[in-house]
């Protein structure tokens, strides 16, 4: 043999010591057998440590999703709010002049174009709607409501508006037999307290010749023939003149209490209501 296949040889022998591996061991970190190296991580190890970061990422996945749709919920009833407040506004304008029409007498006017604005006893902020005959103000209308009665509704609070004649009796309507107390808004019960709104108790605010009643000394009514009684419910006190609704007793008190309010107003404020603008 030659000296350069020699040392070709020499050359061939020296490479493969130098890329071979360990006895009975693989590329992969493993031996021959499948038993893992030292200091080489398994694939059941690597396993473990992914279910760990995803355990603890799913938690503050999950939060972000629910943040993102609350967020973007919450828009959208924001805006479906906006775009139906100034027509519910609206809508609750014209209910609110079409009932104060209903208790004011006929006016040669629209009571509607024709308001003051007057500062109540306890500081609150009152429209007063004023009907004229002849130039001269015969009535007026404007609305209280139960946040500051001493005998709340059953639920919610009760709007309550009132016509008042120029004497000071709640205006009626023989005719129509209508009285001048009509309920704004109101959250009671249905088929119990939300008889509040009809006529058959709503007439108890007139007396027996179908005339509107007044507020003498804060405590009672006085009919058309001068017959007193006792500004109350008459299960609460006999000499009351307000039929109770059956099975709405607190209604009954806490609308009682509101058109009594109401009387209150008017004995105090009088001339601002009807004092020439």
């Amino acid at each position: 043999m030659s000296i350069q296949s020699e040392k070709q040889k020499e050359k061939v022998e020296s490479s493969s010591k130098q890329t071979s591996t360990p006895s009975g061991t693989s590329l992969s970190g493993t031996s021959l057998s499948g038993t893992p190296l030292s200091g080489s991580p398994s694939s059941e190890a690597l396993g473990k440590k992914k279910d760990a970061r995803a355990k603890r990422e799913s938690p503050l996945r999950l939060v972000l999703v629910l943040t993102m749709v609350c967020a973007v919920a919450a828009a959208a009833l924001a805006g479906v709010n906006e775009l139906t407040k100034k027509p519910i506004e609206r809508a609750r304008y014209r209910f609110k002049l079409a009932s104060v029409n209903k208790v004011l007498p006929e006016c040669d006017n629209d009571p509607g174009k024709e308001t003051v604005k007057i500062t109540g006893p306890g500081g609150e902020k009152i429209t007063v709607y004023r009907c004229l005959k002849g130039g001269e103000v015969v009535a007026v209308a404007y609305s209280v409501d139960t946040e500051k009665n001493k005998n709340p509704p059953y639920s919610g609070v009760i709007e309550v508006l009132v016509g008042v004649s120029q004497e000071g009796r709640i205006v009626t309507s023989p005719k129509d037999k209508v009285v001048g107390v009509s309920i704004l808004n109101h959250s009671e019960t249905p088929g119990l307290g939300a008889q509040i709104t009809g006529d058959a108790f709503l007439r108890s605010f007139a007396d027996q010749n179908f005339v509107g009643r007044n507020l003498s000394k804060g405590t009672q009514s006085c009919g058309h023939q001068g017959d007193c009684r006792k500004w109350a419910v008459r299960k609460d006190d006999p000499g009351g003149f307000v039929d109770v609704i059956s099975g709405a007793t607190i209604s009954t008190r806490a609308v009682t209490e509101a058109v009594q309010r109401a009387l209150a107003v008017f004995n105090s404020k009088k001339e601002e209501m009807f004092r020439d603008e």
